[in-house]
């Protein structure tokens, strides 16, 4: 019990970043087709893009959020911005699309996650080492379910991906 309430005391979760917008752009590939391509930018510094991603049509945008993750406990990655792109139409649903960003100013992005509803349960999101549930050098693919009023009912581990695991193995 006491481990798990130190783990709570030093979890740390993704916290509203304003140092980081999101531009969206629209191509037309043809006279049909129109794909849309997102950019994560620095808000004082929009010319410098630090990631593109390609995302759904733009015009069923409702809400973008930007969040980050200081100090993730990952080597070599210093910041995780997660965007959360929320949809209404035909029906709610938030594609979020994490990307890492490494001490070099580089940035890796991993696979999106979308969560259908506007009070999705279940959800399902990306921890770190450095969150609840994180574990030493890995990303951890969770899905959990709530309860009424947002209390947690299950936390079911759907993927764990190894992060630089080989230089910790004898």
């Amino acid at each position: 019990m006491l481990i798990m309430g130190i783990q709570f005391v030093n979890a740390q979760e993704f916290l509203t970043d304003k140092s980081y917008s999101v531009v969206i752009n629209e191509m037309a590939t043809d006279k049909e087709t129109i794909n849309a391509m997102a950019s994560l930018v620095l808000t004082e510094y929009p010319q410098i893009v630090l990631s593109t991603f390609q995302i759904a049509s733009s015009k069923s945008i409702d809400h973008i959020r930007v969040q980050s993750l200081k100090h993730p406990e990952l080597k070599d990655i210093n910041d995780i911005i997660r965007v959360d792109l929320s949809y209404l139409e035909p029906y709610a649903y938030t594609i979020s699309q994490y990307i890492l960003m490494t001490n070099e100013v580089e940035s890796i992005l991993l696979p999106p996650i979308v969560n259908m509803g506007e009070d999705a349960t279940p959800e399902t999101i990306y921890v770190f080492p450095s969150q609840i549930f994180g574990n030493v050098n890995k990303i951890t693919k969770l899905e959990i379910v709530y309860k009424e009023a947002f209390k947690v009912d299950e936390v079911n581990v759907l993927q764990n991906y190894a992060w630089n695991d080989s230089e910790n193995e004898n």
